[in-house]
């Protein structure tokens, strides 16, 4: 009897568990081909989310396919044709993800070539791509704290004290790179001495860290809880 008693129980858990677990993501959701169109864009440029969303929805994928359904992970992995033109294509391999086990969207990396190519179809649609950000070195701060990434970054950053920063990017030296760090100093017009301020910006992650002294006072700091947690480089 006890061993009936136990297998129903197992068998309605097990009914739990099925019933509960997540479905099999289709290779040809729209929403997972608009992130796999996303990504290739992420891969041909640096901009903003909204860019690159934008940038996603000039490409075409054609001929999805499942490869794999991972049942542990429940992922599925898939095939495609990001389409160049009538008679060209790049092969695509992807695999969905899971929020719910903190599992995100892969893809094979593409060549400098293919990197290349897509670049000219964006353009050719008439996508406004920005310049890379690891080609910003020796750039005035002033003129490289107007690229979209930077603009949204320091502004999610800073907030309120975007306007009084970029006033104190007016003037100063060139952009420097130590190791993946971009680093750019800078001051306000007439009075360096007393308004002057600094970022550095990690080009792996495009996470930002501030410094800002406005008439002379005790620096702001933005991004870390500390002066000393700063960067070398930064004034």
């Amino acid at each position: 009897m006890k061993l009936l008693f136990r297998c129903a129980v197992s068998c309605v858990f097990l009914g739990i568990l099925a019933g509960c677990s997540k479905e099999p993501v289709n290779c040809s959701d729209e929403q997972l081909l608009a992130d796999v169109r996303e990504f290739v864009a992420s891969q041909v440029f640096e901009g903003t989310a909204a860019q690159l969303r934008q940038a996603g929805r000039s490409l075409k994928i054609e001929e999805p396919s499942t490869l794999a359904y991972e049942a542990g992970l429940s992922v599925t992995s898939c095939s495609a044709k990001l389409m160049l033109s009538p008679i060209g294509s790049i092969a695509l391999s992807f695999r969905s993800p899971n929020d719910e086990r903190n599992i995100p969207l892969r893809m094979n990396v593409l060549t400098p070539v293919e990197v290349e190519r897509v670049r000219s179809l964006l353009q050719d649609a008439g996508v406004d791509l920005p310049r890379s950000l690891t080609s910003m070195e020796g750039v005035h701060p002033f003129n490289a704290i107007d690229h979209p990434v930077l603009v949204e970054r320091l502004q999610d950053l800073l907030g309120n004290q975007y306007a009084a920063f970029r006033e104190r990017m007016q003037v100063g030296a060139e952009l420097k790179r130590h190791g993946d760090l971009l680093i750019g100093n800078g001051c306000k017009a007439h009075f360096c001495g007393s308004d002057h301020a600094s970022f550095a910006l990690d080009l792996r992650t495009h996470q930002v860290v501030a410094k800002m002294v406005i008439d002379g006072k005790t620096p702001l700091i933005f991004g870390v809880q500390k002066e000393n947690q700063l960067p070398l480089g930064m004034e």
